[in-house]
């Protein structure tokens, strides 16, 4: 089978390490006040997957000073998690084993299933295109093999926590960000906690009838705090090195340093 770029002929699979999924996401939730509902479907169409396998292990084990009825809350709400991912359309789930105590607990099985079906599927032919949603070096060998084969793979993953040798092994990386995760949740979700007010501009009258709070840094770009009246604004001048500032507008300024640090993946260091 030929390597090939993506095409709307082309039959797509992913395959979610589940795990690094709800880590990556549970960051999101500073934004939703502590809630958070993935939408599956929206994954699988965001990729343009015919078929979607989830891969993650049931925790059965029940903690030290955990009640009985709590145990078996817990466990009746994974079920109920896995049942829903299940019940998408095109969505399969595999679920491995957990062992050890404590924080010596792993996840056994679980990247052989997901390293064993993505082989099988390369080789039936079934999919031309492989998504591989994880930033776990370990897989780099089957992203090498999958690329020998001649199946397309693409590697979605936070790039700042992923190795460059495993992106480099596969086609394609897909970053994902903050608004990534942000529009894979649930729409009763955004709706309840829709996104602030931002733009592009390299007008100086943007500051317009702001006044200059305090400077800092958020990771390598500058930032500029403001504040007219009620509303708090914050500016990245030259955002990305480019011609333009770029602002964001909040009257909330807890939520304002909340959607800056989330989307640029860091945190602020005022002077």
């Amino acid at each position: 089978m030929a390597r090939s770029s993506a095409s709307s002929t082309e039959t797509t699979y992913l395959f979610i390490d589940g795990g690094y999924l709800k880590d990556k996401y549970n960051k999101t939730k500073q934004w939703f006040e502590g809630n958070g509902e993935i939408d599956f479907y929206k994954i699988k169409g965001y990729f343009s997957a015919k078929k979607a396998f989830y891969y993650d292990c049931l925790d059965n084990q029940r903690k030290a000073q955990e009640s009985e009825s709590d145990f078996s809350l817990r466990l009746f709400e994974q079920k109920q998690f896995f049942n829903s991912i299940q019940e998408v359309e095109g969505f399969h789930v595999q679920l491995g084993t957990l062992v050890g105590d404590g924080k010596k607990r792993r996840q056994k099985e679980v990247d052989i299933l997901l390293a064993v079906d993505m082989m099988n599927h390369a080789i039936r032919g079934n999919m031309d295109k492989a998504v591989l949603l994880s930033g776990d070096r370990d897989f780099r060998p089957l992203v090498q093999s999958l690329i020998q084969m001649g199946t397309y793979v693409l590697i979605a993953s936070d790039e700042e926590s992923t190795a460059k040798e495993f992106i480099w092994a596969a086609d394609s990386h897909h970053k994902i960000t903050f608004f990534d995760l942000y529009y894979w949740s649930s729409n009763s979700l955004i709706s309840q906690y829709p996104l602030l007010d931002r733009w592009n501009s390299n007008d100086a009258h943007e500051l317009h009838n702001y006044s200059l709070v305090k400077k800092g840094l958020l990771k390598e770009h500058k930032v500029m705090l403001y504040k007219s009246e009620e509303t708090f604004l914050i500016c990245f001048p030259n955002y990305k090195n480019s011609i333009y500032n770029y602002y964001i507008k909040s009257n909330n300024l807890s939520n304002l340093e909340t959607f800056c640090c989330l989307e640029n993946n860091g945190n602020i260091n005022w002077e």
